[in-house]
Protein backbone atom coordinates (compact mmCIF):
# COMPACT_ATOMS: atom_id res chain seq x y z
CA UNK A 1 0.00 0.00 0.00
CA UNK A 2 1.47 3.20 -0.74
CA UNK A 3 1.52 6.44 1.56
CA UNK A 4 -0.56 9.68 1.08
CA UNK A 5 2.26 11.36 -0.75
CA UNK A 6 3.54 8.80 -2.69
CA UNK A 7 0.12 7.98 -4.24
CA UNK A 8 -0.04 11.61 -4.80
CA UNK A 9 3.25 12.29 -6.36
CA UNK A 10 2.41 10.11 -9.07
CA UNK A 11 -0.74 11.60 -9.49
CA UNK A 12 1.32 14.74 -10.17
CA UNK A 13 3.58 12.51 -12.46
CA UNK A 14 0.41 11.55 -14.16
CA UNK A 15 -0.75 15.88 -14.46
CA UNK A 16 2.55 16.48 -16.44
CA UNK A 17 1.50 14.53 -19.08
CA UNK A 18 -1.14 16.49 -20.09
CA UNK A 19 -1.12 19.66 -22.60
CA UNK A 20 -3.07 22.19 -23.75
CA UNK A 21 -4.64 21.99 -27.59
CA UNK A 22 -3.14 23.94 -30.18
CA UNK A 23 -5.10 26.96 -31.28
CA UNK A 24 -7.95 25.54 -34.30
CA UNK A 25 -5.75 27.54 -37.18
CA UNK A 26 -2.56 26.03 -36.16
CA UNK A 27 -3.66 22.43 -36.75
CA UNK A 28 -5.64 23.36 -39.59
CA UNK A 29 -3.05 22.42 -42.33
CA UNK A 30 -1.64 19.39 -40.28
CA UNK A 31 -5.49 18.04 -40.65
CA UNK A 32 -5.25 18.86 -44.37
CA UNK A 33 -2.32 17.33 -45.06
CA UNK A 34 -3.45 14.27 -43.36
CA UNK A 35 -6.85 14.16 -45.15
CA UNK A 36 -4.84 14.33 -48.21
CA UNK A 37 -2.48 11.50 -47.24
CA UNK A 38 -5.07 9.36 -46.11
CA UNK A 39 -6.91 9.71 -49.71
CA UNK A 40 -3.43 9.07 -51.66
CA UNK A 41 -2.98 5.73 -49.65
CA UNK A 42 -6.63 4.87 -50.48
CA UNK A 43 -6.07 5.85 -54.21
CA UNK A 44 -2.79 6.92 -55.49
CA UNK A 45 -4.09 9.02 -58.12
CA UNK A 46 -4.70 12.92 -58.72
CA UNK A 47 -8.27 11.99 -59.15
CA UNK A 48 -8.23 9.84 -56.18
CA UNK A 49 -6.63 12.19 -53.78
CA UNK A 50 -9.28 14.67 -54.87
CA UNK A 51 -12.42 12.47 -54.54
CA UNK A 52 -10.49 10.28 -51.05
CA UNK A 53 -8.61 13.18 -49.74
CA UNK A 54 -10.31 16.64 -49.81
CA UNK A 55 -14.40 15.08 -50.05
CA UNK A 56 -14.39 11.57 -48.25
CA UNK A 57 -11.72 12.48 -45.72
CA UNK A 58 -10.66 16.42 -45.89
CA UNK A 59 -14.90 18.05 -46.29
CA UNK A 60 -15.72 15.64 -42.47
CA UNK A 61 -12.81 16.73 -41.33
CA UNK A 62 -13.53 20.30 -41.23
CA UNK A 63 -17.12 20.52 -40.68
CA UNK A 64 -17.12 17.79 -38.45
CA UNK A 65 -14.70 19.85 -36.24
CA UNK A 66 -16.88 22.99 -36.38
CA UNK A 67 -20.18 20.80 -36.10
CA UNK A 68 -18.92 18.76 -32.92
CA UNK A 69 -18.86 22.01 -30.43
CA UNK A 70 -22.53 23.17 -30.65
CA UNK A 71 -23.86 19.42 -30.94
CA UNK A 72 -22.44 18.80 -28.28
CA UNK A 73 -22.95 21.95 -25.83
CA UNK A 74 -26.87 21.17 -27.31
CA UNK A 75 -26.83 18.63 -25.42
CA UNK A 76 -25.31 19.50 -21.69
CA UNK A 77 -21.78 18.46 -23.12
CA UNK A 78 -18.68 21.19 -22.89
CA UNK A 79 -15.87 21.54 -25.34
CA UNK A 80 -13.85 23.64 -27.19
CA UNK A 81 -12.71 24.21 -31.66
CA UNK A 82 -9.08 23.62 -30.41
CA UNK A 83 -10.02 20.48 -29.15
CA UNK A 84 -12.45 19.12 -31.84
CA UNK A 85 -9.90 20.14 -34.57
CA UNK A 86 -7.22 18.26 -32.63
CA UNK A 87 -9.92 15.22 -32.40
CA UNK A 88 -10.26 15.31 -35.92
CA UNK A 89 -6.02 15.39 -36.59
CA UNK A 90 -6.21 11.99 -34.08
CA UNK A 91 -9.01 10.76 -36.01
CA UNK A 92 -7.23 11.11 -38.98
CA UNK A 93 -4.18 9.16 -37.62
CA UNK A 94 -5.82 6.04 -36.91
CA UNK A 95 -7.52 6.53 -40.67
CA UNK A 96 -3.71 7.06 -41.74
CA UNK A 97 -2.87 3.97 -40.02
CA UNK A 98 -6.05 1.56 -41.40
CA UNK A 99 -5.15 3.05 -44.75
CA UNK A 100 -1.43 2.33 -44.72
CA UNK A 101 -1.90 -1.32 -44.12
CA UNK A 102 -4.40 -1.61 -47.26
CA UNK A 103 -1.36 0.07 -49.23
CA UNK A 104 0.86 -2.31 -47.33
CA UNK A 105 -1.41 -5.36 -48.77
CA UNK A 106 -1.75 -4.30 -52.13
CA UNK A 107 2.20 -4.25 -53.02
CA UNK A 108 1.61 -7.51 -52.15
CA UNK A 109 -0.90 -8.07 -54.32
CA UNK A 110 -3.93 -8.45 -51.95
CA UNK A 111 -7.32 -7.29 -53.52
CA UNK A 112 -8.31 -4.67 -51.38
CA UNK A 113 -11.40 -2.21 -52.21
CA UNK A 114 -10.71 1.08 -51.79
CA UNK A 115 -14.58 1.84 -51.00
CA UNK A 116 -14.23 -0.85 -48.01
CA UNK A 117 -11.03 0.29 -46.60
CA UNK A 118 -12.65 4.07 -46.58
CA UNK A 119 -15.46 2.43 -44.65
CA UNK A 120 -13.37 0.79 -42.18
CA UNK A 121 -11.13 3.40 -41.36
CA UNK A 122 -13.63 5.58 -41.08
CA UNK A 123 -15.50 3.51 -38.26
CA UNK A 124 -11.99 3.09 -36.69
CA UNK A 125 -12.83 7.38 -36.17
CA UNK A 126 -15.75 6.39 -34.21
CA UNK A 127 -14.13 4.61 -31.21
CA UNK A 128 -11.46 7.84 -30.86
CA UNK A 129 -13.98 10.29 -30.27
CA UNK A 130 -16.38 8.10 -28.80
CA UNK A 131 -13.34 7.78 -25.86
CA UNK A 132 -12.50 11.07 -26.06
CA UNK A 133 -15.93 13.07 -26.24
CA UNK A 134 -17.15 10.77 -23.25
CA UNK A 135 -14.33 11.66 -20.92
CA UNK A 136 -13.88 15.31 -21.61
CA UNK A 137 -17.24 16.80 -22.74
CA UNK A 138 -20.23 14.31 -22.11
CA UNK A 139 -20.24 11.04 -20.10
CA UNK A 140 -23.80 10.39 -21.05
CA UNK A 141 -23.90 8.08 -24.58
CA UNK A 142 -27.00 9.18 -25.68
CA UNK A 143 -26.90 12.78 -25.29
CA UNK A 144 -23.04 12.24 -26.68
CA UNK A 145 -24.12 10.44 -29.79
CA UNK A 146 -24.70 13.36 -32.47
CA UNK A 147 -21.19 15.16 -31.41
CA UNK A 148 -19.67 11.51 -31.78
CA UNK A 149 -21.25 10.37 -34.91
CA UNK A 150 -20.90 13.87 -37.26
CA UNK A 151 -17.45 13.36 -38.79
CA UNK A 152 -17.85 9.60 -39.58
CA UNK A 153 -20.99 9.50 -40.55
CA UNK A 154 -21.06 12.23 -42.91
CA UNK A 155 -17.83 10.93 -44.20
CA UNK A 156 -19.59 7.54 -44.67
CA UNK A 157 -22.29 9.03 -46.80
CA UNK A 158 -19.66 10.80 -48.99
CA UNK A 159 -18.16 7.72 -49.60
CA UNK A 160 -21.04 6.25 -51.17
CA UNK A 161 -21.03 9.81 -53.33
CA UNK A 162 -17.68 9.02 -54.39
CA UNK A 163 -17.19 5.07 -55.14
CA UNK A 164 -18.75 3.54 -57.82
CA UNK A 165 -22.42 2.88 -58.17
CA UNK A 166 -21.75 -0.98 -57.75
CA UNK A 167 -21.12 -0.04 -54.38
CA UNK A 168 -23.97 2.20 -53.24
CA UNK A 169 -26.04 -1.38 -52.22
CA UNK A 170 -27.96 -2.04 -49.36
CA UNK A 171 -25.58 -4.61 -48.33
CA UNK A 172 -22.37 -2.23 -47.92
CA UNK A 173 -24.97 0.29 -46.19
CA UNK A 174 -25.66 -2.61 -43.75
CA UNK A 175 -21.73 -3.13 -43.37
CA UNK A 176 -20.79 0.46 -42.67
CA UNK A 177 -23.77 0.41 -39.86
CA UNK A 178 -22.10 -2.71 -38.93
CA UNK A 179 -18.64 -1.46 -38.69
CA UNK A 180 -19.64 1.80 -37.07
CA UNK A 181 -21.83 -0.24 -34.12
CA UNK A 182 -18.37 -2.43 -33.49
CA UNK A 183 -16.43 0.41 -32.95
CA UNK A 184 -18.72 2.51 -30.53
CA UNK A 185 -19.61 -0.73 -28.61
CA UNK A 186 -16.17 -1.70 -28.21
CA UNK A 187 -15.26 1.59 -27.26
CA UNK A 188 -17.82 1.97 -24.72
CA UNK A 189 -16.77 -1.05 -23.48
CA UNK A 190 -13.22 0.68 -22.73
CA UNK A 191 -14.93 3.67 -21.37
CA UNK A 192 -16.63 1.43 -18.64
CA UNK A 193 -13.64 -0.33 -17.64
CA UNK A 194 -12.13 2.39 -17.28
CA UNK A 195 -14.93 4.28 -14.85
CA UNK A 196 -14.23 1.34 -12.63
CA UNK A 197 -11.81 2.05 -10.65
CA UNK A 198 -13.38 5.26 -9.17
CA UNK A 199 -16.75 3.30 -9.07
CA UNK A 200 -15.82 1.06 -7.12
CA UNK A 201 -13.99 3.19 -4.53
CA UNK A 202 -16.31 6.58 -4.61
CA UNK A 203 -19.27 5.32 -6.29
CA UNK A 204 -18.81 8.17 -8.69
CA UNK A 205 -18.95 8.14 -12.64
CA UNK A 206 -14.91 8.87 -13.00
CA UNK A 207 -15.47 10.06 -17.00
CA UNK A 208 -17.94 12.74 -15.41
CA UNK A 209 -15.92 13.95 -12.39
CA UNK A 210 -12.71 13.91 -15.77
CA UNK A 211 -15.16 16.47 -17.58
CA UNK A 212 -15.32 18.45 -14.70
CA UNK A 213 -11.77 18.15 -13.54
CA UNK A 214 -10.84 19.48 -16.84
CA UNK A 215 -13.63 22.24 -17.10
CA UNK A 216 -11.84 23.82 -13.57
CA UNK A 217 -8.47 23.58 -15.25
CA UNK A 218 -9.62 25.00 -18.34
CA UNK A 219 -11.67 27.82 -17.42
CA UNK A 220 -10.02 29.02 -14.75
CA UNK A 221 -13.30 30.96 -13.53
CA UNK A 222 -14.61 28.06 -10.71
CA UNK A 223 -16.61 26.39 -13.79
CA UNK A 224 -17.36 22.82 -12.32
CA UNK A 225 -16.22 23.58 -8.79
CA UNK A 226 -19.60 23.15 -7.82
CA UNK A 227 -19.59 19.25 -8.88
CA UNK A 228 -16.42 18.88 -7.83
CA UNK A 229 -17.11 20.11 -4.31
CA UNK A 230 -20.09 17.47 -3.96
CA UNK A 231 -17.74 15.03 -4.96
CA UNK A 232 -15.40 15.77 -2.17
CA UNK A 233 -18.32 15.75 0.49
CA UNK A 234 -19.66 12.24 -0.30
CA UNK A 235 -16.69 10.76 1.16
CA UNK A 236 -15.02 13.34 3.73
CA UNK A 237 -15.52 13.07 7.73
CA UNK A 238 -16.73 15.84 10.23
CA UNK A 239 -13.88 17.59 12.23
CA UNK A 240 -13.47 19.81 15.17
CA UNK A 241 -10.89 21.94 13.41
CA UNK A 242 -8.09 24.70 15.33
CA UNK A 243 -8.45 28.18 13.96
CA UNK A 244 -5.66 30.78 15.53
CA UNK A 245 -5.46 34.37 14.99
CA UNK A 246 -2.99 37.33 15.70
CA UNK A 247 -4.82 40.95 15.23
CA UNK A 248 -2.50 43.77 15.54
CA UNK A 249 -4.61 47.02 16.22
CA UNK A 250 -4.07 51.01 15.86
CA UNK A 251 -7.14 53.24 17.24
CA UNK A 252 -7.77 53.42 13.36
CA UNK A 253 -8.73 49.45 13.75
CA UNK A 254 -7.11 45.95 13.17
CA UNK A 255 -4.39 46.61 10.69
CA UNK A 256 -3.16 43.34 9.87
CA UNK A 257 -3.98 39.93 11.09
CA UNK A 258 -2.19 36.55 10.51
CA UNK A 259 -4.90 33.53 10.87
CA UNK A 260 -3.94 30.45 10.18
CA UNK A 261 -6.66 27.32 10.11
CA UNK A 262 -5.58 24.16 10.63
CA UNK A 263 -6.94 22.85 6.99
CA UNK A 264 -4.85 22.32 3.86
CA UNK A 265 -5.48 24.11 0.84
CA UNK A 266 -5.99 21.55 -1.51
CA UNK A 267 -6.45 20.02 -4.08
CA UNK A 268 -6.32 22.46 -6.66
CA UNK A 269 -7.80 25.12 -8.47
CA UNK A 270 -10.39 26.87 -5.96
CA UNK A 271 -11.85 23.68 -5.18
CA UNK A 272 -12.64 22.94 -1.52
CA UNK A 273 -9.54 24.31 0.27
CA UNK A 274 -7.80 25.57 -2.50
CA UNK A 275 -7.18 29.25 -2.87
CA UNK A 276 -7.15 29.22 1.21
CA UNK A 277 -5.81 33.01 1.25
CA UNK A 278 -8.40 34.70 -1.08
CA UNK A 279 -11.36 32.80 0.47
CA UNK A 280 -10.45 34.21 4.29
CA UNK A 281 -9.69 37.13 3.11
CA UNK A 282 -12.31 37.69 1.48
CA UNK A 283 -14.59 36.77 4.62
CA UNK A 284 -12.67 38.99 6.84
CA UNK A 285 -12.07 42.24 4.10
CA UNK A 286 -14.57 43.96 6.40
CA UNK A 287 -12.55 43.71 9.50
CA UNK A 288 -9.08 44.44 7.65
CA UNK A 289 -8.14 43.97 3.85
CA UNK A 290 -4.58 43.24 5.47
CA UNK A 291 -4.96 39.31 6.11
CA UNK A 292 -1.78 36.65 6.04
CA UNK A 293 -3.10 33.52 5.48
CA UNK A 294 0.11 30.88 6.36
CA UNK A 295 0.27 27.24 5.61
CA UNK A 296 -0.73 25.42 9.27
CA UNK A 297 0.64 22.16 10.02
CA UNK A 298 -1.83 20.06 7.66
CA UNK A 299 -1.38 17.80 4.67
CA UNK A 300 -3.80 16.47 1.89
CA UNK A 301 -6.06 14.57 4.35
CA UNK A 302 -6.89 18.05 5.57
CA UNK A 303 -8.31 19.30 2.71
CA UNK A 304 -12.00 20.89 3.17
CA UNK A 305 -14.66 19.14 1.08
CA UNK A 306 -16.42 22.98 0.24
CA UNK A 307 -15.76 26.35 -0.08
CA UNK A 308 -18.86 26.74 2.52
CA UNK A 309 -16.61 24.80 5.44
CA UNK A 310 -13.43 27.51 4.60
CA UNK A 311 -16.18 30.57 5.75
CA UNK A 312 -17.07 28.75 8.54
CA UNK A 313 -13.66 29.10 9.69
CA UNK A 314 -12.57 31.94 8.79
CA UNK A 315 -16.02 33.27 10.50
CA UNK A 316 -14.49 31.78 13.68
CA UNK A 317 -10.99 34.08 12.97
CA UNK A 318 -13.38 37.09 13.18
CA UNK A 319 -14.63 35.73 16.18
CA UNK A 320 -10.82 35.70 17.89
CA UNK A 321 -9.84 39.03 16.51
CA UNK A 322 -12.88 41.15 17.49
CA UNK A 323 -13.00 39.57 21.47
CA UNK A 324 -10.58 39.12 24.23
CA UNK A 325 -7.87 41.49 26.03
CA UNK A 326 -5.21 43.49 23.97
CA UNK A 327 -1.65 43.25 24.79
CA UNK A 328 1.05 46.29 23.74
CA UNK A 329 3.74 44.24 24.28
CA UNK A 330 5.77 41.66 21.71
CA UNK A 331 9.52 39.98 21.74
CA UNK A 332 12.05 40.51 19.14
CA UNK A 333 12.24 37.27 16.59
CA UNK A 334 14.31 34.19 17.86
CA UNK A 335 16.00 31.84 15.74
CA UNK A 336 16.82 27.88 16.83
CA UNK A 337 18.45 25.17 14.92
CA UNK A 338 17.68 21.78 15.55
CA UNK A 339 19.02 18.87 13.06
CA UNK A 340 17.67 19.89 9.72
CA UNK A 341 15.36 22.28 11.30
CA UNK A 342 15.31 25.80 11.72
CA UNK A 343 12.02 27.78 13.88
CA UNK A 344 11.52 30.90 14.58
CA UNK A 345 9.50 32.14 17.14
CA UNK A 346 8.19 35.94 18.56
CA UNK A 347 5.88 36.34 21.71
CA UNK A 348 2.96 38.63 21.00
CA UNK A 349 1.54 39.32 24.41
CA UNK A 350 1.67 35.52 25.53
CA UNK A 351 0.72 34.16 22.32
CA UNK A 352 3.70 32.90 20.31
CA UNK A 353 3.92 33.32 16.54
CA UNK A 354 6.14 30.13 15.10
CA UNK A 355 7.35 29.19 11.86
CA UNK A 356 9.49 26.47 10.96
CA UNK A 357 11.52 25.40 8.33
CA UNK A 358 13.65 22.22 6.68
CA UNK A 359 14.77 24.97 4.06
CA UNK A 360 17.17 24.38 1.82
CA UNK A 361 16.63 20.56 2.25
CA UNK A 362 13.70 19.61 0.10
CA UNK A 363 10.34 19.01 2.04
CA UNK A 364 6.85 19.22 1.21
CA UNK A 365 3.78 19.84 4.56
CA UNK A 366 4.51 19.22 7.71
CA UNK A 367 2.05 16.80 9.55
CA UNK A 368 -0.78 18.00 12.05
CA UNK A 369 0.79 15.46 14.48
CA UNK A 370 4.12 17.51 14.56
CA UNK A 371 2.08 20.59 14.52
CA UNK A 372 -0.03 19.63 17.82
CA UNK A 373 3.48 18.65 19.10
CA UNK A 374 4.65 21.95 18.70
CA UNK A 375 1.82 23.55 20.30
CA UNK A 376 2.60 21.72 23.31
CA UNK A 377 6.02 22.17 22.98
CA UNK A 378 5.11 25.93 23.29
CA UNK A 379 3.07 25.36 26.51
CA UNK A 380 6.06 23.62 28.16
CA UNK A 381 8.21 26.58 27.02
CA UNK A 382 6.05 29.45 28.34
CA UNK A 383 3.18 30.46 26.36
CA UNK A 384 -0.25 30.52 26.94
CA UNK A 385 -1.39 29.89 23.43
CA UNK A 386 0.50 29.51 20.26
CA UNK A 387 0.04 30.18 16.22
CA UNK A 388 2.39 27.76 14.30
CA UNK A 389 2.41 27.78 10.52
CA UNK A 390 4.83 25.78 8.22
CA UNK A 391 6.97 27.73 6.02
CA UNK A 392 7.06 25.20 3.39
CA UNK A 393 9.72 27.07 1.31
CA UNK A 394 11.93 24.24 0.03
CA UNK A 395 10.45 21.55 -2.65
CA UNK A 396 11.44 18.83 -5.46
CA UNK A 397 9.41 16.00 -6.79
CA UNK A 398 8.40 13.66 -4.81
CA UNK A 399 9.79 15.56 -1.54
CA UNK A 400 8.39 13.79 1.57
CA UNK A 401 6.66 14.72 4.16
CA UNK A 402 7.59 15.61 7.77
CA UNK A 403 5.41 12.83 9.92
CA UNK A 404 5.26 12.36 13.48
CA UNK A 405 8.32 9.93 14.49
CA UNK A 406 10.67 11.06 12.09
CA UNK A 407 13.92 12.95 12.66
CA UNK A 408 13.00 15.50 10.68
CA UNK A 409 9.10 15.87 12.81
CA UNK A 410 11.73 15.72 16.33
CA UNK A 411 13.99 18.57 14.93
CA UNK A 412 10.92 20.67 14.43
CA UNK A 413 9.47 20.01 17.59
CA UNK A 414 13.08 20.63 19.72
CA UNK A 415 13.60 23.57 17.40
CA UNK A 416 10.17 25.57 18.02
CA UNK A 417 10.64 24.60 21.31
CA UNK A 418 13.98 26.14 22.16
CA UNK A 419 12.73 29.36 19.79
CA UNK A 420 9.73 29.75 22.32
CA UNK A 421 11.30 29.32 25.42
CA UNK A 422 13.92 32.01 24.08
CA UNK A 423 11.37 34.47 23.14
CA UNK A 424 9.33 33.91 26.30
CA UNK A 425 12.14 34.82 28.32
CA UNK A 426 13.05 38.43 26.45
CA UNK A 427 11.59 41.42 28.09
CA UNK A 428 8.58 42.68 26.81
CA UNK A 429 8.78 45.89 25.05
CA UNK A 430 6.34 48.11 22.22
CA UNK A 431 5.66 46.56 19.24
CA UNK A 432 5.42 48.51 15.81
CA UNK A 433 4.25 46.72 12.63
CA UNK A 434 3.92 48.07 9.08
CA UNK A 435 2.19 45.93 6.31
CA UNK A 436 2.56 45.64 2.81
CA UNK A 437 1.30 43.49 -0.14
CA UNK A 438 2.64 43.52 -3.71
CA UNK A 439 0.41 41.32 -6.63
CA UNK A 440 3.00 39.99 -8.54
CA UNK A 441 2.68 40.07 -12.67
CA UNK A 442 2.66 36.52 -13.17
CA UNK A 443 -0.20 34.03 -13.98
CA UNK A 444 -1.30 31.08 -11.75
CA UNK A 445 0.72 28.89 -14.51
CA UNK A 446 3.43 30.82 -13.03
CA UNK A 447 2.83 28.78 -9.33
CA UNK A 448 1.78 32.76 -8.56
CA UNK A 449 -1.97 33.56 -6.48
CA UNK A 450 -3.89 35.93 -6.31
CA UNK A 451 -2.24 37.75 -3.35
CA UNK A 452 1.23 37.54 -4.88
CA UNK A 453 4.19 38.91 -1.47
CA UNK A 454 2.54 40.07 1.77
CA UNK A 455 5.31 41.71 4.30
CA UNK A 456 3.96 41.86 7.81
CA UNK A 457 7.15 44.12 9.30
CA UNK A 458 7.93 43.71 12.92
CA UNK A 459 9.47 46.43 15.10
CA UNK A 460 10.36 45.45 18.91
CA UNK A 461 13.16 46.09 20.99
CA UNK A 462 15.34 47.83 18.60
CA UNK A 463 14.68 44.52 16.33
CA UNK A 464 13.16 45.01 13.04
CA UNK A 465 12.41 41.79 11.36
CA UNK A 466 9.74 40.60 8.65
CA UNK A 467 7.60 37.65 7.30
CA UNK A 468 7.04 37.01 3.96
CA UNK A 469 4.27 35.37 2.72
CA UNK A 470 4.16 34.10 -1.29
CA UNK A 471 1.20 33.14 -2.56
CA UNK A 472 1.68 29.99 -4.23
CA UNK A 473 2.18 26.06 -3.54
CA UNK A 474 6.61 25.60 -1.91
CA UNK A 475 9.26 27.33 -3.22
CA UNK A 476 12.12 25.36 -5.13
CA UNK A 477 15.65 25.39 -3.43
CA UNK A 478 17.34 27.70 -2.70
CA UNK A 479 14.87 30.42 -3.75
CA UNK A 480 13.93 31.46 -0.04
CA UNK A 481 18.35 31.96 0.79
CA UNK A 482 18.39 34.44 -2.10
CA UNK A 483 15.77 36.40 -0.59
CA UNK A 484 16.96 36.53 2.65
CA UNK A 485 20.46 37.56 1.75
CA UNK A 486 18.80 40.39 -0.39
CA UNK A 487 17.41 41.69 2.85
CA UNK A 488 20.18 41.38 5.21
CA UNK A 489 20.90 45.41 5.25
CA UNK A 490 16.92 46.47 5.94
CA UNK A 491 16.07 43.26 8.72
CA UNK A 492 17.69 41.97 11.50
CA UNK A 493 15.44 38.52 10.75
CA UNK A 494 13.05 37.78 8.16
CA UNK A 495 11.59 34.07 7.34
CA UNK A 496 10.05 33.49 3.88
CA UNK A 497 6.64 31.59 3.73
CA UNK A 498 4.35 30.26 1.40
CA UNK A 499 0.58 29.65 1.73
CA UNK A 500 0.33 26.23 -0.12
CA UNK A 501 -1.96 27.85 -2.67
CA UNK A 502 -3.22 24.87 -4.74
CA UNK A 503 -4.96 27.07 -7.18
CA UNK A 504 -1.69 26.98 -8.84
CA UNK A 505 -1.82 23.50 -9.10
CA UNK A 506 -4.60 24.06 -12.43
CA UNK A 507 -0.87 24.62 -14.28
CA UNK A 508 -0.29 21.31 -16.57
CA UNK A 509 2.32 19.27 -14.94
CA UNK A 510 0.86 19.73 -11.52
CA UNK A 511 4.49 20.72 -10.06
CA UNK A 512 4.34 24.60 -9.86
CA UNK A 513 6.23 25.83 -7.06
CA UNK A 514 7.22 29.34 -6.55
CA UNK A 515 10.43 29.96 -8.89
CA UNK A 516 10.12 27.38 -11.18
CA UNK A 517 8.64 29.09 -13.81
CA UNK A 518 8.84 32.48 -12.97
CA UNK A 519 12.10 34.68 -13.13
CA UNK A 520 14.09 34.12 -9.62
CA UNK A 521 15.56 37.82 -9.66
CA UNK A 522 11.91 39.94 -10.37
CA UNK A 523 10.97 37.59 -7.34
CA UNK A 524 13.70 38.65 -4.88
CA UNK A 525 13.63 42.44 -6.07
CA UNK A 526 9.63 42.81 -5.89
CA UNK A 527 10.29 41.07 -2.03
CA UNK A 528 13.04 43.53 -1.56
CA UNK A 529 10.32 46.43 -2.54
CA UNK A 530 7.79 45.11 -0.52
CA UNK A 531 10.15 44.77 2.36
CA UNK A 532 10.80 48.86 1.91
CA UNK A 533 7.21 49.58 1.99
CA UNK A 534 6.33 47.76 4.71
CA UNK A 535 8.93 49.36 7.07
CA UNK A 536 8.23 52.97 6.04
CA UNK A 537 4.34 51.44 7.06
CA UNK A 538 5.09 50.58 10.83
CA UNK A 539 3.00 52.37 13.51
CA UNK A 540 2.55 51.22 16.95
CA UNK A 541 0.22 48.67 17.50
CA UNK A 542 -1.76 46.45 20.34
CA UNK A 543 -1.90 42.83 19.79
CA UNK A 544 -5.05 40.53 19.84
CA UNK A 545 -4.80 36.57 19.50
CA UNK A 546 -6.39 33.28 20.25
CA UNK A 547 -7.17 30.32 19.13
CA UNK A 548 -10.70 28.44 18.91
CA UNK A 549 -12.35 25.16 17.67
CA UNK A 550 -14.91 25.18 14.79
CA UNK A 551 -17.19 21.34 14.42
CA UNK A 552 -18.64 19.67 11.76
CA UNK A 553 -16.03 20.77 9.15
CA UNK A 554 -16.30 18.56 6.25
CA UNK A 555 -12.29 17.34 5.87
CA UNK A 556 -11.20 14.80 3.25
CA UNK A 557 -10.03 12.36 6.10
CA UNK A 558 -7.78 9.83 6.63
CA UNK A 559 -6.30 7.92 4.02
CA UNK A 560 -9.01 9.94 1.38
CA UNK A 561 -6.04 11.27 -0.53
CA UNK A 562 -4.42 7.94 -0.96
CA UNK A 563 -7.95 6.51 -1.79
CA UNK A 564 -8.25 9.31 -4.41
CA UNK A 565 -4.93 9.29 -5.64
CA UNK A 566 -4.93 5.23 -6.10
CA UNK A 567 -7.89 5.61 -8.39
CA UNK A 568 -7.05 8.09 -10.89
CA UNK A 569 -3.31 5.95 -11.14
CA UNK A 570 -5.04 2.53 -11.42
CA UNK A 571 -7.52 4.56 -14.05
CA UNK A 572 -4.19 5.42 -15.91
CA UNK A 573 -2.35 1.98 -15.48
CA UNK A 574 -5.18 -0.06 -16.90
CA UNK A 575 -5.82 2.41 -20.31
CA UNK A 576 -2.90 1.14 -22.36
CA UNK A 577 -3.75 -2.53 -21.63
CA UNK A 578 -7.35 -1.79 -22.30
CA UNK A 579 -7.33 0.23 -25.31
CA UNK A 580 -4.85 -2.20 -27.15
CA UNK A 581 -7.41 -5.10 -26.07
CA UNK A 582 -10.53 -3.01 -27.48
CA UNK A 583 -9.41 -1.46 -30.45
CA UNK A 584 -8.25 -5.33 -31.27
CA UNK A 585 -10.76 -6.86 -30.77
CA UNK A 586 -12.88 -4.31 -33.05
CA UNK A 587 -10.50 -4.66 -35.70
CA UNK A 588 -10.43 -8.09 -35.72
CA UNK A 589 -14.49 -8.42 -35.98
CA UNK A 590 -14.06 -5.79 -38.61
CA UNK A 591 -11.86 -7.39 -40.79
CA UNK A 592 -13.47 -10.46 -40.66
CA UNK A 593 -17.06 -8.71 -41.46
CA UNK A 594 -14.90 -7.17 -44.50
CA UNK A 595 -14.04 -10.63 -45.31
CA UNK A 596 -17.37 -12.84 -44.73
CA UNK A 597 -18.91 -10.01 -47.18
CA UNK A 598 -16.68 -9.67 -50.11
Amino acid sequence: MKTAQQAHTDTTLIMARMFTAPKPWKLAPALLLACIVAGALVRPTLQGVLNWGVIVYGLPAFVGALLTKPLAELLGGKTYLRRTFLLSLVSQFLIIGVAGVAAILRLFNVPVPSDRIALLSLSSAVWVRHVVLSSTSQSHLGRSLPAILAQPVMAIALVFVVAPAAVRTWENGILAAFLVAVFLITAIAFTEVANRPLKKSFGVSGLRMMRHFLDHMTELNGEGQHEIEEFFATFSTPFSVRVAAIGFRTPKGTKAAIVAPSVHPGPFGTAGGSDLPLKVKRVLQDLTPNVLVPHAPTTHDQNPATTGDVRKLAAKAREILASGGLSPTGSPMVRVQSGQATATAQMFGRTAFITASMAPNPTDDIDAATGYSVLLAAKEAGAEDALFVDAHNSLTVGAGWAVFGTPQSRDIIEAAKGAVLAAARSAPAAVRVGYAEHPLPGKLEQGLGDLGIQVLAVETAGQRAAYLVIDGNNMVPGLREKIRDALRGLVAECEVLTTDNHSVNVALGGFNPVGARFDHAAIVSMAVAAVKEALQDLELVEVRAGSGQVDEILLWGHESTTRLSTGINSTVSILRITASVSLSLAFSLAVLALVLTS
